[in-house]
């Protein structure tokens, strides 16, 4: 998981894959994480298949596709503090209970544009 601030500067044609296995990454509470271009896919886990966040999470020119949850949030999973999605593409992620694309449990700031 992601458990120290960090940028990642991505390529949309060259993507982070869970193999519909495993969760792509975890955001951990305090930690701010931006990632640019990247592509989130496969991701599998009870919430959160692609991403679970804790933290502040921001998204700029992203897509998540393809990911699932056996519970909530297939594609993007909010457990506290705050996220931002700029440009971002969530599309085909499924989850059983709710949110196949995005579920949000936080009172943190939530910018979609």
């Amino acid at each position: 998981g992601i458990t120290r601030d960090v940028i990642i500067r991505g390529r949309r044609n060259v993507p982070l894959d869970g193999g519909d296995a495993r969760r792509v990454f975890t955001v951990a509470a305090g930690v701010s994480a931006t990632l640019y271009d990247t592509v989130i896919q496969r991701g599998f886990a009870n919430d959160g298949g692609g991403i679970f966040s804790s933290g502040n999470l921001t998204l700029v020119r992203c897509m998540l596709r393809d990911n699932h949850a056996s519970d909530r949030g297939g594609g993007l999973f909010i457990a506290s503090g705050s996220y931002l999605l700029e440009d971002t593409d969530v599309v085909d992620n499924e989850a059983v209970a709710d949110g196949g694309g995005l579920f949000d449990l936080s009172t943190g700031t939530a910018v979609i544009s």
